[in-house]
């Protein structure tokens, strides 16, 4: 098996935010052995690796990344009765769309997740009005242990997340419900024309601050202690939806992050409460 390997790739193409110096090294992994063969050449060189996939709400470090990051290029879908297994390079929009097809439903709600199955699975947490995870029938892993896929339970995520563990999501199997497509058409363009009327249309991706407990969301925090429009460089919290950071044009990832900063001071201040950031921060 032949594995492509390019260097010094310009990772601004590749992130959502349009920022981010180049990679040391890239690879596509368009299934799972050539997942497995790019993270044993990261660990023969004794480098970093970070898997992206549309590069949904993930910010690159301005002077680059001094290791190998994997696009997930992995984007098999098989049906089988109410259930769907899916691989996690596969976009969700478009995961919507092909269950519709077969005449499944219970994804629509998905419409508002950026990215693909892995962005959505990293993503869990409260920042989202639903989350993929809900659904799900089990998971299949390449673990930071061992070199063979696993199956694991969905309670695998909230100890991944508490724990940042560095396996890889490979696939997961969703169960869904019998919906004619016409439905799951109209519930879809319903879902995506709320979205359209509350954020902006120049978003990176996704939410940057998760929803704390205790206060209705981040957005309504960050509205009334009136950081709409708030700007450093080329970077600027959302006047439409302030729970989004977007680029005017020409912002760099230090200016997202002092930006991100200036509103977590902010709200700090006024409501005694510390902004966490959904966003996945590369250092």
């Amino acid at each position: 098996m032949k594995i492509e390997i390019k260097q010094n790739v310009a990772l601004s193409d590749l992130s959502a935010y349009g920022t981010g110096g180049p990679a040391l090294f890239l690879g596509e992994a368009h299934d799972w052995a050539s997942m497995l063969g790019l993270r044993e050449f990261a660990d023969m060189q004794d480098l970093p690796f970070e898997i992206i996939g549309q590069g949904s709400n993930t910010l690159f470090p301005d002077y680059g990344f001094e290791g190998l990051v994997i696009v997930n290029r992995m984007n098999h879908v098989q049906f089988q009765d109410n259930s769907i297994e899916v691989e996690s390079g596969v976009n969700v929009l478009q995961l919507i769309l092909a269950a519709g097809e077969n005449n499944l439903g219970g994804l629509s709600a998905l419409a508002a997740t950026p990215g693909t199955i892995n962005d959505a699975l990293n993503q869990e947490g409260p920042a989202l009005e639903a989350w993929i995870g809900d659904l799900m029938h089990d998971a299949t892993i390449l673990s930071e242990k061992t070199n063979a896929p696993t199956v694991v339970s969905p309670d695998y995520f909230k100890y991944r997340r508490r724990k940042k563990e560095k396996d890889i999501i490979l696939s997961v199997k969703l169960r869904l419900e019998e919906m004619p497509k016409q439905i799951v058409r109209t519930e879809l363009s319903a879902m995506l024309s709320r979205r359209a009327l509350g954020e902006p249309t120049n978003i990176p991706g996704g939410h940057f601050f998760e929803n704390p407990e205790g206060f209705p969301s981040a957005k309504w925090l960050i509205e009334s202690s009136g950081c709409n429009g708030l700007q450093i460089g080329g970077a600027m919290v959302s006047e439409k939806n302030p729970s989004y950071i977007v680029n005017t044009g020409k912002a760099s990832t230090e200016d997202v992050m002092k930006l991100s900063k200036k509103v977590h001071q902010i709200v700090k201040q006024k409501y005694k409460v510390n902004l966490q950031p959904i966003a996945n921060i590369v250092s």
